[in-house]
């Protein structure tokens, strides 16, 4: 019987370990994640997005997408470091300043959605582009698209988006959360 009770103390002292372990391990901080703020769809695949930037260039609005944190695109773009696997969007609306309001394709003087790309020497490189304004030959043109948004201060945004490509692919996706602004100081003003 004392063998007994010693296998079993020695079950129950193993069995509270991992438990513990576990326990721990769940409870500790992902504070130094940056969360998703939105998403992108294309079909079946989905695209996190965790930063924002907007700025003003030569009388045009820029909102850009990415999955990287703002922290990170921006020390790579300042340090001229790489950071790879980066997808990419971008809205460019002809209007300096921008409002709750929707925007529809025909206000839109550029818009892309690039994936698994690389920001190097403080330029965006590579990747595989999946909707572009202007390609005429790969079908990633779209036919009819927008954006709509729903709020908008001097720290944060909000806003949906959908474009149906020539070839009949919607992308679509949304946006709720804070942006980092960007100073091309060129836009003449």
């Amino acid at each position: 019987m004392g063998a007994l009770i010693c296998v079993f103390m020695r079950i129950l002292k193993v069995v509270t370990l991992v438990l513990s372990s576990f326990i721990l391990l769940s409870c500790s901080s992902d504070d130094n994640k940056e969360k998703a703020r939105g998403i992108i769809v294309i079909g079946e695949d989905q695209f996190e997005v965790k930063s924002a930037f907007l700025g003003v260039s030569f009388g045009n609005t820029f909102i850009e997408l990415s999955n990287k944190s703002s922290d990170e695109v921006m020390s790579s773009l300042s340090s001229g470091a790489s950071l790879q696997g980066v997808d990419f969007m971008h809205f460019r609306i002809n209007q300096a300043s921008i409002g709750e309001t929707t925007y529809n394709l025909n206000e839109l003087n550029d818009f892309d959605f690039t994936v698994n790309g690389e920001i190097f020497e403080a330029e965006f490189e590579g990747g595989v582009t999946v909707l572009s304004k202007n390609d005429i030959n790969n079908n990633l043109e779209a036919n009819s698209g927008s954006i709509t948004i729903t709020y908008y201060s001097v720290d944060r945004i909000e806003f949906t988006f959908e474009f149906e490509r020539k070839d009949g692919t919607t992308i679509y996706g949304s946006y709720n959360g804070e942006y980092t602004t960007i100073d091309n100081n060129n836009d003449g003003q």
